[in-house]
């Protein structure tokens, strides 16, 4: 019976309007991945598409999330020209939202006081990012990690937590207890930091 159904549908002709839709549709992606394809050639002209140094912060890290974030917005265009594939495009949207949070937040946008430097937000984000890697090959199965992994990681922690401790936390003191600071913390960028600091805080 429901392979009876599904020939049936194969067999069912468009409707002219959804054949338009769909075309439309089609072309809108067309017009996202060109974009995509013009930044390219932007980065490439302006000799900005070769990896920085681990410690060039924030370039580094701003370089990482910008390929990250390609991936999964050429990922979410290849998706959504199918029919099937394309319910698996939120799971490649919200990393790209994620992604261009985190640029915004090291970028000080959306506030008119971001604490910090460029460089300081840059570095609490990556130390969160490598102490998070580093907890979750911890907490896996030791068959699931491939041998060195965690002591490679650990060594990225070690760097991070150098560099952390070099440049200063924009929040030393700071009652909220600045996300970096934590021996396991979460990753979430989108922390207020235009918020002031408590009365009487240095």
């Amino acid at each position: 019976m429901t392979s009876r159904i599904i020939a049936d549908m194969s067999e069912t002709e468009p409707i002219a309007g959804a054949i338009d839709h769909e075309l439309r549709f089609h072309a809108l992606v067309d017009y996202a991945e060109e974009i995509s394809l013009g930044f390219d050639r932007l980065l490439v002209a302006s000799g900005n598409d070769q990896p920085q140094a681990r410690d060039d912060m924030p370039n580094a890290l701003l370089f990482e999330l910008e390929y990250l974030c390609r991936l999964q917005f050429d990922a979410a265009c290849h998706d959504l020209r199918h029919p099937w594939l394309s319910h698996a495009a939120p799971t490649h949207l919200r990393p790209l939202v994620e992604g261009m949070a985190q640029v915004a937040f090291i970028l000080g946008r959306e506030t008119s006081h971001p604490v910090g430097t460029t460089q300081q937000r840059a570095t609490c984000l990556a130390l969160a990012r490598v102490r998070e890697e580093r907890d979750a090959m911890i907490a896996a199965h030791p068959n699931g990690v491939p041998d060195g992994n965690v002591k490679e990681s650990q060594e990225r922690v070690a760097i991070f937590e150098d560099l952390h401790l070099r440049l200063g936390c924009p929040y030393p003191e700071d009652g909220r207890d600045w996300l970096c600071r934590k021996e396991q913390p979460t990753m979430r960028p989108q922390v207020d930091v235009a918020v002031p600091r408590a009365a009487g805080s240095s």
